[in-house]
């Protein structure tokens, strides 16, 4: 399974440590937390979902969780 979202950001200072970790050639090791944006819930894709197959939102109905919409 995929987590993905169109729209995500990471904290500032994290971001630029990272990124410093990487130039340096050291960035093994090296965490971010990624959020989506607006407090939106991330998306699950199954690894064989083809790109644009007419993706549909589907409830996870899992005991309670309230979904988002």
């Amino acid at each position: 399974m995929h987590f993905y979202h169109p729209h995500v950001t990471v904290d500032e200072e994290d971001g630029r440590r990272a990124l410093a970790a990487l130039e340096a050639g050291r960035g093994e090791g090296c965490e971010i937390t990624v959020r989506p944006v607006g407090g939106e819930c991330f998306r699950h894709l199954l690894r064989d979902a083809a790109p644009g197959s007419g993706w549909t939102p589907v409830p996870l109905e899992l005991p309670g969780f309230t979904e988002p919409r």
